[in-house]
């Protein structure tokens, strides 16, 4: 899911995705996207890492946490490579 902020209307990449659904865009599951963010690999891609936002959705069983577009992208890559690379 993609959920977008206050202000998206007006500013470009205001948005965030679910930490679920990016790790299900590359057949990954929850575990591996978080496992990913308290990486030592992880941490050594970013200068700084990046604020991750839980929120509360109408209906939603747990609080969702969102990621930054840009983030995504690097789990996604990062996700494909072979294991010891």
């Amino acid at each position: 899911m993609v959920f977008g902020l206050p202000g998206f209307e007006k500013r470009r990449g205001r948005y965030l995705l679910s930490e679920t659904n990016a790790a299900e865009a590359v057949g990954k599951t929850h575990q591996s996207i978080a496992n990913f963010l308290v990486s030592n690999a992880f941490k050594a891609l970013l200068d700084k890492a990046p604020e991750l936002q839980t929120f509360v959705v109408e209906n939603a069983q747990k609080p969702i946490v969102g990621i930054p577009p840009e983030l995504a992208i690097v789990y996604n890559i990062e996700s494909r490579k072979p294991i010891g690379f």
